[in-house]
């Protein structure tokens, strides 16, 4: 409990401005506010396939349940706290399998300082996403899959029973994962599948009755999805959504020809705040690649002691999360979250081979290395999360704030970026992002994020906006340490405006 309401408290302060809104949160919630009032799975209209429903279903719960409504942003704030919930438990999962890799009582609780104080883990656990209940889930099935793992041969009165209903809750996990978000679940069905080949988890049975349980509770929710909004819809979604998973359509991420920043450009623009992340995830790798061979897994043969079976099972499942990172870097759609899928395996396979170094009896020396580095990276992780939540960095709050009593009802306003057409009331809604069509529409402002023009998202060109700058007249500016200047420019002098 201590460690689920420190993680909780870290996430919740300054929640609402510490990050800036995204498009995904108002697609979401919008999402959720529509099963909440019985409209079904749908974006503005239009059935939503792109993700399974597991996720809009627990927010669409909470909008009912607590009776959100107001204004689109509002309830984006209001369910934010839901993925914080999901990220904090996922801190608990986590130090309740680094229980099962060692002895100690100190590396589960630095596992779970780790993960607790990470900000790009807090980043998602703290936006209205899909990734924090679905990683969430996917620790959930692999802490209950070392559960059944170390149960193993040892049979006792009523063991039967007990394995049969520990099969069936991690099942139901695995599949709950996998109607969370679909990449969460191939790497999890990759961990399991793994699991199964070099008999990670004890015998092949646990996890393949589990990938069975999981893939028919997922059947069951794409044949619900298929009746109740349609296959075309679904099969439209899915196959565009492949195609970018498998990199033959690239159309978001840092692969996709629109895009003006590369990986490179973004990791050393966050190197700040997130260095003690990238540290983690290449250490993770590394750690996992040492566990291959100490554990032996080509060899297939079954662990002989239960701290084996769940560093087995944490290997397993950390190659599989690098491996489906390591493609979507070489060929797929690589976006932001996906390093989220790995942190948690990373920094559990580091845990796991530091515990064999302290069982090697890894001397005074090391030790007070290793807990020297620990210590520097909490620190760095600690100085990271006071930048980020002392800063008023959600743009969009601040324009929505500064909107009503500025802009009048009717003006004709231009949105470069994704976020602001859907927020914005009482205006007429444009997407003119050159200075002839702003002048044929005559626009009485244009909004822009600089950051988002800078990297090739939205419809804004940098010559654009150079024009703008030195031709109109910017009547808002809020800025953010990580995304820029959102700017709201008076265009009425150069396009007569709309009265």
């Amino acid at each position: 409990m201590p460690i689920f309401l420190l993680a909780l408290t870290i996430r919740l302060l300054h929640l609402k401005s510490a990050y800036n809104m995204f498009i995904d949160e108002v697609t979401y919630s919008e999402i959720a506010t529509n099963l909440a009032s019985g409209h079904g799975l749908t974006s503005y209209g239009a059935p939503f396939d792109l993700h399974p429903p597991m996720v809009f279903l627990t927010l669409g719960a909470v909008v009912r349940l607590f009776g959100l409504h107001g204004h689109p942003q509002d309830v984006i704030f209001a369910l934010r706290p839901v993925p914080v919930v999901f990220g904090s438990l996922t801190v608990v999962l986590s130090y309740l399998l680094a229980r099962r890799l060692t002895d100690s009582r100190a590396l589960p609780l630095g596992v779970a300082a780790v993960i607790a104080l990470d900000p790009f883990q807090i980043s998602f656990d703290s936006r209205v996403m899909l990734e924090a209940e679905a990683q969430f889930f996917v620790c959930l099935t692999v802490l209950l899959l070392a559960l059944l793992a170390t149960t193993f041969g040892r049979p006792r009165d009523g063991s039967n029973r007990l394995r049969t209903i520990l099969t069936l809750l991690t099942g139901v996990s695995c599949g709950a994962a996998f109607c969370s978000k679909e990449t969460f679940g191939l790497v999890l069905a990759a961990t399991l599948g793994l699991a199964a080949l070099c008999r990670a988890a004890g015998p092949r049975r646990n996890p393949l009755t589990v990938l069975g349980i999981g893939s028919a509770i997922y059947a069951t929710s794409t044949l619900t999805v298929w009746l109740t909004t349609g296959f075309a819809p679904w099969w439209t979604a899915h196959t565009s959504g492949i195609s970018r998973l498998v990199g033959t359509q690239q159309t978001t991420g840092f692969n996709a020809a629109t895009t003006h920043v590369s990986l490179a450009d973004r990791l050393l623009a966050n190197l700040g705040d997130l260095a003690g992340t990238y540290l983690l995830l290449f250490a993770g790798g590394v750690s996992a690649l040492m566990l291959i061979r100490r554990q032996r897994l080509w060899e297939r043969s079954e662990p002989t002691t239960p701290r084996e079976a769940v560093r087995s099972l944490v290997c397993v499942w950390t190659v599989a999360a690098c491996g489906y990172l390591t493609y979507a870097m070489a060929i797929g759609s690589l976006e932001e979250q996906m390093y989220y899928i790995t942190l948690v395996p990373c920094v559990l396979a580091i845990a796991a081979v530091v515990h064999r170094l302290r069982q090697d009896r890894l001397d005074r020396v090391a030790r007070t290395l290793w807990s020297a580095i620990l210590l520097v990276l909490l620190l760095f992780d600690s100085a990271a999360w006071s930048r980020i939540h002392r800063s008023d960095n959600n743009l969009y709050a601040q324009f929505f704030r500064w909107e009503p009593t500025h802009v009048a009802a009717g003006s004709r306003v231009s949105v470069t970026e994704f976020s602001a057409q859907f927020l914005l009331k009482d205006v007429v809604i444009g997407r003119w992002s050159t200075a002839e069509a702003l002048k044929q529409n005559h626009a009485d402002y244009i909004l822009l994020n600089t950051e988002l023009v800078r990297q090739g998202y939205g419809e804004g060109s940098p010559e654009f906006l150079r024009y703008l700058q030195a031709n109109a007249d910017p009547v808002f500016v809020a800025h953010s340490r990580s995304d820029g200047d959102l700017i709201l420019f008076d265009v009425r002098a150069l396009t007569a405006g709309s009265h």
